[in-house]
């Protein structure tokens, strides 16, 4: 606290007046205080609780725009701590609200209104505000963005989505930034609804599955299942769906084929929760997988042998991805039409 505090004082210039023959000690030893405050917050805020929030709110507020560069990036990797801290401590305000809400309409009381989640807007400023920061302080916010967003209300969610696009589709000239976006964009389609999902959400996912490092492809991979899932329950999205992951199978490049077989092996994966249903795999996606038996680059074959050994070890579907393996698989038949009916003529008899 007492960090704290100091470090306020030299961001509010309320710091006592420091001879200028100590100036820059001093300023030194003030960065230092803004650099340990901003370090140390998520501990402070888990001592105090989320009732304190009230408190440190402004002083938080003011370390997330600070000039110090360093504390701002610490603060945007522990965001995602901050905000699970706020809602837990507001989860259990809130459920002993509704306990004492209950006993009061129970006792014949005017029942009381909901609670609201007021720290929600204040992280989605400064998320919103980090994301256009730096490099460093954007990777610290984006390293852990699902989490962030897992802890606000879903209108916070919907009004940070046009900035975290518009940092998906400009921000990712090294692919290891690229990767760490892929991989994020996995837990986003579990934080909105199908529709947001197949709009936004699916075709930046449709982009970076055409990423020429495998890495970015194969973080993006696990989002399609989630989509799939998620549209079960509209039709017209899922057929959208259907047909965006189908013309991977017969893409111009091997890139686009062998992501196919890498979707295919994702939607597997997913495949053993119990309330998926194996029919939806073998009627809408085995047949353009099994026609990739033939595909002329021999990285989509070999990947494709090593799903087949895995889809063949599931016991309970063996047969009937046997059964369509073997139809689409089976050999040619014997053209014995191919010999020439033509009788031979002798040269020498003419």
């Amino acid at each position: 606290a007492a960090v704290l505090a100091r470090a306020l004082a030299s961001v509010h210039g309320a710091a006592p007046p420091v001879p200028p023959a100590a100036r820059g000690a001093a300023r030194a030893v003030g960065r230092d205080a803004l650099y340990h405050a901003a370090f140390n917050f998520p501990a402070l805020l888990a001592a105090l609780g989320a009732q304190g929030w009230d408190r440190l709110r402004d002083a938080y507020m003011q370390l997330s725009r600070a000039e110090h560069y360093g504390a701002r990036q610490t603060l945007a990797c522990s965001l995602h701590e901050v905000a699970r801290l706020l809602a837990s401590g507001t989860a259990c305000a809130l459920a002993a609200s509704a306990r004492l809400a209950s006993n009061r309409v129970s006792a014949g009381g005017a029942q009381a209104a909901s609670p609201l989640l007021p720290f929600s807007a204040d992280l989605e400023s400064v998320l919103c505000l980090f994301l256009i920061d730096g490099a460093e302080v954007k990777m610290g916010a984006l390293r852990h963005l699902g989490d962030t967003l897992t802890w606000l209300t879903p209108a916070s969610r919907v009004r940070c989505l046009p900035m975290i696009m518009q940092v998906f589709r400009h921000d990712g000239a090294q692919w290891r930034t690229r990767e760490l976006m892929a991989a994020q964009l996995v837990k986003l389609c579990h934080l909105f609804p199908a529709s947001v999902v197949a709009a936004t959400l699916l075709p930046q996912a449709v982009a970076w599955a055409h990423d020429p490092v495998a890495g970015v492809r194969a973080a993006v991979a696990p989002a399609f299942p989630i989509v799939f899932a998620l549209t079960k329950l509209d039709p017209a999205t899922q057929v959208r769906f259907f047909e965006t992951v189908i013309s991977f199978s017969h893409a111009a490049s091997f890139r686009g084929r062998l992501f196919f077989v890498e979707i295919c092996a994702a939607l597997l994966a997913h495949d053993q929760d119990p309330d998926a249903d194996p029919v939806d795999f073998d009627q809408f996606f085995l047949p353009s997988l099994a026609a990739l038996a033939a595909d002329r680059v021999a990285n989509v074959r070999i990947a494709l042998a090593r799903l087949v050994r895995r889809m063949l070890e599931n016991r309970m579907r063996r047969q009937s991805i046997s059964a369509t393996l073997a139809d689409m698989w089976a050999p040619p038949p014997a053209r014995d039409d191919w010999v020439d009916q033509e009788p031979d003529l002798d040269p020498q008899s003419n």
